[in-house]
């Protein structure tokens, strides 16, 4: 076993109140190649958008198999070194069924306690992510129930996203499991609430209300969980009945998800999406609005202007409520709060001192409305100077930097570093530090934007920025992610080529 602290020892360190702070996250994986993902985001995204690949090679088969065989025999340290060695080839969530069958068609030939064994130290003990989940993957198959041990550590460990899913397999076939992924859904909040609405039964009046008021809000998009919600709290009872403020506030966040169709379909996939909507906004007039319900009702009408499911009625209904000089006061109030900025031009409201000033009290909150600013020509040099100002630019460069806003200053950085696409040379020392940190999405970010840029005007980037060019180049023979490697090159290859 590894000398790293356990990810069962940090997690349970790490609870406040039987649940893991806003900001907790596990270490990251150091192996100079994966790039940054939020706790659970690889494995979300994977099976809400590619969705999971079970094909494995020959050579990876057979690691999986003298992975099993040496847990069987006792020799944990050579499975341990086996799961994690497969784990760099394989993610577990695409191989679960697999390794599950393998281990059931040879179970004869196996020591089935013995697996359990180590499965149950390889969770508690193990410093590695996907070791973890092979260790979660085994214990299904065992009646883990039986040990009150082992099933407290596998409560602790859904706790963190990046496992409950693999947990919430394993607790839906526990006695009164269902209750089990509700109580585990109300204290998870990015991928794993996501996951926990997706698997939760709405088999009582309790979990129908919480999913109408509270399973929408998780940290990642209302989208993923808007149509589990819809459906499983009954909410077109709650409208057709007349909903109170805090239910039709509850409906309001879950059509905020269904009209973000991005990650997934939404709104176009709901049957009766029209009586909906017109339910919605004929109880709106009940309440007095605020700008999160003006936000709603802003979006319900760019849903039904789009030429694929248009509806004139809709949108007049829409445009009167926002054309009011309630939504106007709502509007300002918002902006003043940071939010529905990209809705105020329409309504003449000002709001670039506002943002500004906002920006300057509490940077690292507010760092992504300076795009409304960057796109002013009036305040643009404004805001890319506020950027300079409040971010640590050379500690940026730092790898051995270390700070609890070091993640928040890249993602900041990379996001006003995309922001420039527009500007030749504006905020070219962002962009030039964007490339020497850590974060990939930075470093592709500002390579994205030297490409448009020497794009715009017409000449390779070792001609317009020489200097710029060059560092591409050095930061290129060190670069330890092959496609910002590959990338690197090909920025100024493609560029070069154009002349």
């Amino acid at each position: 076993m590894s000398d790293n602290k356990s990810l069962y020892s940090i997690i349970s360190s790490s609870l406040v109140n039987g649940e893991l702070p806003v900001d907790f996250s596990l270490p990251a994986i150091q192996n100079g190649k994966e790039p940054k993902w939020a706790d659970g985001a690889q494995d979300g995204v994977l099976v809400s958008h590619w969705g999971r690949n079970d094909s494995i090679s020959d050579e990876d088969q057979d690691l999986m198999q003298r992975a099993v065989a040496a847990a069987s025999e006792g020799n944990f340290d050579l499975a341990d070194e086996l799961f994690g060695e497969l784990g760099k080839h394989v993610r577990a969530i695409n191989i679960y069924s697999k390794l599950q069958k393998y281990v059931v068609l040879n179970i004869r030939s196996l020591d089935e306690e013995m697996i359990f064994r180590y499965a149950a130290r390889a969770i508690s003990e193990s410093a590695d992510r996907e070791t973890v989940k092979f260790g979660l993957c085994l214990l299904q198959l065992n009646d883990e129930d039986n040990d009150p041990d082992v099933k407290d550590v596998i409560r602790t460990l859904a706790l963190c996203d990046e496992f409950t899913l693999f947990v919430i397999f394993m607790i839906r076939d526990w006695p009164e499991g269902n209750d089990e992924v509700f109580r585990l859904a109300q204290k998870v909040h990015g991928w794993g609430r996501i996951h926990a609405v997706i698997w939760l039964d709405a088999d009582s009046e309790e979990i129908k209300r919480w999913l109408l008021l509270e399973g929408v809000h998780n940290s990642i998009m209302y989208a993923y969980s808007a149509g589990e919600c819809w459906a499983k709290s009954d909410a077109i009872s709650v409208l057709r009945k007349g909903p109170t403020r805090e239910e039709f506030t509850g409906i309001r966040d879950i059509i905020d998800g269904l009209c973000d169709e991005g990650p997934c379909k939404g709104l176009s996939e709901i049957e009766g999406k029209e009586e909906i909507i017109l339910l919605f906004l004929k109880a709106a007039r009940d309440f007095d609005l605020d700008y999160r319900d003006y936000m709603v009702i802003n979006f319900i009408k760019d849903f039904f202007e789009d030429e694929e499911h248009p509806n004139p009625d809709i949108v007049f209904i829409c445009n009167r409520m926002l054309s009011s000089d309630e939504c106007r006061a709502a509007v300002k109030e918002g902006v003043l709060a940071g939010h529905f900025i990209s809705f105020a031009p329409a309504l003449g409201i000002n709001y670039q001192d506002e943002i500004l000033n906002k920006m300057r009290d509490s940077f690292l909150e507010n760092y992504s409305i300076g795009k409304y600013l960057i796109h002013n020509p009036e305040y643009r040099d404004a805001a890319v100077d506020l950027y300079r100002e409040k971010l640590p630019l050379e500690d940026l460069k730092n790898a051995e930097w270390r700070s609890p806003d070091r993640m928040a200053c890249e993602t900041a950085l990379s996001y006003v570093v995309g922001e420039l696409y527009n500007y030749p040379y504006v905020g070219l020392d962002l962009i030039e530090t964007a490339l020497q940190t850590d974060s990939m999405w930075a470093k592709v970010n500002a390579l994205n934007v030297l490409g448009i840029w020497a794009n715009k005007e017409g000449k390779p980037l070792s001609e317009i920025l020489p200097e710029t060019n060059a560092l591409i180049l050095k930061l290129s023979e060190t670069e330890l992610v092959d496609a910002v490697k590959k990338k690197m090159i090909g920025t100024v290859r493609i560029n070069s080529d154009q002349s």
